[in-house]
């Protein structure tokens, strides 16, 4: 508590020292200001506490102290004092979690629970306060985050830009499939090819927090949008007890900036935990798009039941893991750009029956010193799948998961019983099961 202090605005020097003498009896620290004009030129961001004011000020009333707070995003926790009568009813529409009231005369204790209370909910506003104003300094560096890939060599796969084409323009995208089936590619190409600008958005397991989701894609959307606007509003502790209305509010201020055509994307959806609050979030964001602006998603997994509703709408197209595999003339055409080398037509035969239509795959294979042609793989191209495999696959999975994995790895089919008995894991089969629907290389027969 020694770094809060007790901001305390009053007209009369000799209330402003009684209630120092008091608030500081009880080892907090103060600062006093004889106004409001001059408590806003003095007051910074970054001090955590609370502010006591009265409820009559001369060069500016409480009430319109409380509504400059708010403007300039402060979330200043507020302690107003009063003598006697009611309090004006344009105050008490402005009460709210930050605001409370205390009448004279008052007892010393009742009070300073007042002004504790209020230093307490400071603390854990501060974070908040302090990152909405970060977003205000143009000098934050672009993270990857917050970065459209650039991609050197992208293949125009025209197969899928009709599809994508029905829905752009205030629908929901998904495209899910396994690591490396070319959903960055796809997006990244349409929308050059199309020439729609975009806000590109990735997903990581600090999204989980909305607050955390909402602050970057302000710092986004303050980077990519054309005009310079007032800044989008910010997830403080007060909204989250209404996180969904607060997304409408947000992403209707955000669609307002925008120019249409416009996409924004959002990849590695599937960082997010099954029950994340995002997904409630994405269908607010969806439910408010005007005409012209599409939401495209990237995702390793299937759309989750929050969005059950969107799917079954007009308003939405899924772009599977099936509809990603190659065909045998797009990956031709994929090897072709990638190799080094002039391949043969017997060559690019195997590298696409190998790869079964999974670009990555067929991308490591066509890059190889000796790409195959009558046998199964060189010896390149099978380190240069292990590689990717231990970096982009196994990696992102739990270590529980990975030893049913070990565990079944030289057994090509198995039942969710026999995955049970064999792993002496309860729901060994049932994880299998849930790695098939994240296209997790593994599959159900069907």
């Amino acid at each position: 508590m020694s770094e809060s202090f007790v901001f305390i605005v009053d007209t009369d020097p000799a209330i402003r020292a009684s209630l120092q003498v008091l608030v500081e009896s009880a080892g907090l620290r103060v600062k006093t200001f004889e106004s409001a004009k001059h408590f806003m030129e003095g007051y910074s961001i970054d001090q955590v506490g609370c502010l006591l004011l009265d409820i009559c000020l001369p060069d500016l009333t409480s009430l319109a102290l409380i509504k400059e707070l708010s403007k300039h995003k402060f979330s200043l926790p507020i302690v107003v004092v009063f003598a006697g009568g009611d309090i004006p009813t344009s105050m008490r529409a402005q009460s709210s979690t930050t605001i409370d009231f205390v009448e004279k005369p008052f007892k010393d204790v009742d009070f300073l629970g007042h002004i504790k209370t209020a230093l307490k909910r400071d603390v854990e506003n501060q974070k908040n306060r302090l990152q909405y104003h970060t977003i205000q300094d143009p000098t934050i560096n672009t993270t990857a985050k917050l970065r459209t890939p650039q991609l050197a060599k992208i293949y125009p796969w025209k197969r899928l830009y009709g599809e994508l084409d029905t829905a752009n323009g205030s629908g929901l995208i998904w495209i899910s499939g396994a690591a490396g089936s070319g959903k960055t590619t796809l997006i990244t190409s349409y929308l050059e090819a199309r020439n729609i600008p975009c806000l590109w958005y990735r997903i990581d397991e600090e999204d989980n927090d909305p607050a955390s989701f909402f602050y970057y894609l302000a710092i986004a959307a303050k980077k990519t949008t054309p005009q310079p606007h007032d800044l989008l509003p910010a997830l403080t502790p007060e909204y989250q007890m209404g996180t969904e209305t607060f997304a409408r509010r947000f992403f209707s201020q955000l669609y307002r900036r925008l120019p249409a055509p416009y996409a924004l994307v959002f990849d590695n959806y599937e960082r997010l935990s099954s029950d994340s609050i995002l997904h409630s979030i994405l269908r607010e964001a969806q439910q408010t798009l005007p005409e012209g602006i599409s939401i495209i998603v990237t995702s390793r997994q299937p759309p989750p039941p929050a969005l059950a509703r969107i799917r079954a709408s007009q308003h939405f197209l899924w772009i599977d893991g099936d509809a990603l595999n190659l065909t045998k003339e797009e990956a031709n055409h994929i090897a072709q750009i990638h190799s080094k080398q002039t391949l043969k037509k017997n060559q690019l035969d195997n590298i696409h029956t190998l790869s079964r239509g999974w670009m990555a795959g067929l991308i490591l294979m066509a890059n190889a010193k000796k790409p195959p042609e009558n046998r199964p793989y060189s010896e390149t191209s099978a380190q240069a799948l292990f590689d990717y495999f231990a970096e982009e696959v196994w990696q992102h999975v739990k270590p529980e998961t990975r030893l049913i994995l070990q565990q079944l790895s030289l057994i090509p089919f198995i039942s969710e019983y026999c995955a049970n008995q064999l792993t002496g894991v309860q729901d060994a089969g049932e994880t299998l099961s849930k790695l098939a629907d994240g296209y997790f290389f593994t599959c159900t027969d069907t």
